[in-house]
């Protein structure tokens, strides 16, 4: 799993004092999710995004939904840390 932050400095996935945009978290399970990111942001460029991309796991398609399940929640914590 690798993770893009827009700020490093804000790796919340709250709006907090210090980032009181709200943020979005752009998640990528495969391939072309950072053109959706990119035109996401083009889109609403005023909020704060956090890209991540599960290169260890991909591809989804014949993996059990159990399995993304688990691996969605992994890595969205992972991410909140």
């Amino acid at each position: 799993m690798a993770t893009k932050l827009q700020d490093e400095n804000t790796p919340c996935l709250a709006a907090t004092p210090s980032e009181p945009r709200p943020t979005v978290l752009v998640f990528d399970s495969g391939v072309g999710g950072l053109s959706v990111y990119d035109e996401i942001r083009r889109l609403l460029p005023d909020l704060h995004y956090i890209y991540a991309f599960d290169n260890v796991a991909f591809p989804y398609g014949e993996k059990s939904e159990t399995f993304i399940v688990e691996r969605v929640v992994e890595i969205v914590t992972a991410v909140q840390q």
